[in-house]
């Protein structure tokens, strides 16, 4: 339809913001540790509020540590607009309302439990990586979809949740800065 090519071209236009913001060098440059590739809540279990498990271990890898870093904020410092079902794509890549008391709680939990705390240069890089991430979970769902819902995978909810990031990046980067 014209509001999915519409939101779509949007889509394009934050690829290009996160290029600018986080070139490859920039990324490449940023604390590299092993780490989980796929973290989000269908990939962890909990016992008495506690995560006591983690599962699906087929995207570690030596990679820049913001990239765990930015999954936790996405999908455990936003709010929810309905329970994720781990059997439902859509559950899992859309319905996210990002919440900055989250996102400043997640911050200072990493910050007191690692030795090293986030450079200044992670810290800024952020809220474009949120973005990235936000669309590449979205592509990384498209083969696990009919092709008909393709379009709506790529599309639902996005504007709405990149907007929120642009709207909010420099409190973002400010909570990042001031963590505990």
């Amino acid at each position: 339809t014209g509001e999915e090519k519409r939101v779509l071209e949007f889509i394009i236009e934050q690829t290009m913001l996160i290029k600018e913001n986080v070139p490859d060098r920039v990324y490449d440059s940023l604390p590299k540790l092993i780490i989980h590739g796929d973290y989000h809540p269908a990939n962890v279990k909990y016992k008495n509020g506690k995560i006591c498990g983690l599962f699906d271990f087929d995207w570690v890898s030596r990679q820049p540590r913001i990239r765990d870093i930015v999954d936790g904020i996405i999908y455990f410092s936003s709010k929810r607009d309905e329970n994720i079902k781990g059997d439902n794509i859509f559950s899992l890549t859309s319905g996210y309302i990002m919440d900055l008391r989250r996102i400043k709680i997640f911050f200072d939990a990493y910050n007191k439990s690692v030795n090293l705390t986030l450079s200044p240069q992670e810290i800024n890089c952020i809220p474009y990586l949120i973005c990235a991430r936000l669309i590449h979970s979205r592509v990384q769902a498209l083969p696990k979809i009919p092709e008909k819902q393709a379009v709506k995978m790529l599309t639902y909810g996005m504007e709405e949740i990149l907007n929120w990031v642009n709207n909010n990046k420099d409190e973002i980067i400010r909570i990042g800065e001031l963590a505990e």
